[in-house]
């Protein structure tokens, strides 16, 4: 299937949005720049080199324990619960830092931004353990006709490009005018993406492609019946009152 085949159909697009929102929920988190101003950051909250790698080498010892046990955990657990670890994480993550940060900014570093600092970098430590990152694979393996897998694919790696570049790119300025701004922007735009997910991920777990994808149809007709039936009635209501239930 091409892109614009793959966009055509309801259910594939229920889909596609379903893959994409989840790499959102990655993009628009601290994961998406810690790689690359991983130092600046924490140094802003008053780290010493020293300290930070410390940290980093005490967290390469852990990882090796939590990547085994994450690893089991992301199969047991099912995806909707892993999801919601993922958002947790993303926006506990998001608010450590804002809070030291905000320390910093607003009066001098100390041992509150520091604690800030290694909480954040354990929370990170944790998602990578858990295999977080891969979750937007994973989803797409798991909901997507093989047919369109390779579309849907397409779509998805140039997110990193579509947003996570312009992000990479202003995040230094931003940085520099106000440490905690990009932060907050970060935890205003998790929220809407985690309801999504909610409100239309379906359990996968132990589930064949197939059936998921069949469940994604089912919930589709259904919304869209609602829909029809909704306008329906609306239809009915004179003057105002359509208005009035329109903006409910």
């Amino acid at each position: 299937m091409t892109i614009p085949e793959v966009m055509s159909d309801p259910a594939v697009r229920m889909s596609v949005f379903l893959v994409i929102s989840v790499a959102l929920l990655m993009t628009l988190s601290p994961f998406s720049v810690e790689t690359s101003f991983s130092q600046v950051i924490y140094l802003e909250l008053g780290m010493s080199l020293e300290m930070i790698n410390y940290i980093s080498s005490v967290a390469f010892l852990a990882s090796l324990l939590l990547h085994f046990a994450g690893s089991l955990a992301i199969d047991k657990i099912g995806r909707r619960p892993i999801v919601g670890v993922a958002a947790f994480f993303a926006y506990s993550k998001t608010v450590l830092l804002i809070i030291g940060l905000c320390i910093v900014y607003f009066d001098e570093p100390s041992m509150v931004s520091w604690v800030a600092g290694f909480a954040s970098h354990f929370v990170t430590l944790l998602a990578s353990a858990c295999s977080l990152m891969t979750l937007p694979t994973l989803i797409l393996s798991e909901t997507v006709p093989q047919a369109a897998q390779i579309s849907v694919a397409k779509i998805t790696l140039l997110l990193p490009y579509v947003l996570g570049t312009p992000i990479s790119t202003i995040f230094p300025v931003v940085f520099r005018l106000f440490s905690p701004g990009m932060f907050i922007l970060f935890a205003l735009a998790q929220s809407p993406v985690f309801y999504y997910l909610y409100r239309n991920l379906p359990e996968l777990k132990q589930k064949s492609v197939a059936e998921n994808v069949e469940n994604i149809e089912e919930e589709v007709r259904s919304r869209a019946a609602t829909l029809m039936c909704t306008e329906k009635n609306a239809a009915q209501k004179p003057g105002l009152s359509v208005f009035l239930w329109k903006l409910a």
